[in-house]
């Protein structure tokens, strides 16, 4: 598995997804797009204009019905279930409006968690959560269950757990959809913070013109189609 470029870090070209019906729906019409290492990319529109699909497919939780997905340059086409799961593991990491937490795993277990199922050991696993923790500001809440946390706490968690990873790109489906102003603003500094710091590659599907207007980048999609 060839790296072809290590500035891209993920690449659609030609992108359909139909669903079968009756009647058959076409959510992706011949989507091509580029993401570069350090891009900070908010895909927007409208309910319904294919958001989730076009992250879904790039992430390799969907597959497409035509196109290419290179993922690090990799064809995901190309790969095994197995091999799949695997390259998920190694190279993307997930953020989602509901926190996703295990209710009875204090905040480092729930970060160390995906670590552990990667393989790492035990040790570096719990390394990683607590410097993920610090980073996200919550080294001080690292014992504390999902329940003794507010809602913006929770989503740092899971922040934490993405990061914690170290993927080649972070994929957020509104991240802020759950939180009241204050933690979305929050949230939404923590993002910048690590892109512009720390280089994260960020494709984020939102309705959040907050997050919009901190984005280096807008994918405008519209009943399947990019408009930009």
């Amino acid at each position: 598995m060839h790296k072809i470029n290590e500035k891209i870090v993920l690449g659609l070209k030609g992108i359909r997804k139909t669903y079968e019906g009756p009647p058959a729906v076409t959510a992706l019409s011949g989507i091509d797009l580029q993401i570069n290492k350090g891009d900070f990319a908010a895909i927007v529109g409208p309910s319904g204009s294919g958001k989730s699909t076009l992250l879904n497919i790039a992430s390799g939780l969907e597959k497409p019905s035509v196109g290419q997905v290179l993922l690090d340059g990799i064809d995901l086409a190309t790969l095994s279930r197995e091999q799949l799961c695997d390259l998920r593991r190694q190279s993307l990491s997930f953020i989602f409006q509901s926190f996703n937490l295990f209710p009875v795993l204090s905040a480092v277990e729930n970060v160390e968690f995906t670590l552990l199922i990667r393989g790492d050991n035990k040790k570096a696993a719990r390394q990683k959560a607590r410097e993920s923790l610090e980073l996200v500001g919550l080294g001080d809440r690292w014992k504390h269950l999902p329940s003794e946390l507010s809602g913006g706490q929770q989503q740092r968690v899971a922040v934490a757990r993405a990061l914690a990873l170290q993927p080649s790109i972070v994929f957020a489906d509104e991240p802020t959809a759950n939180l009241d102003s204050k933690n979305a603003l929050s949230l939404i500094d923590l993002f910048v913070t690590l892109n512009k710091s720390h280089h994260m590659t960020f494709l984020i599907s939102t309705h959040d013109h907050r997050v919009v207007d901190r984005a280096s980048r807008k994918v405008e999609i519209m009943d399947g189609l990019l408009m930009n």
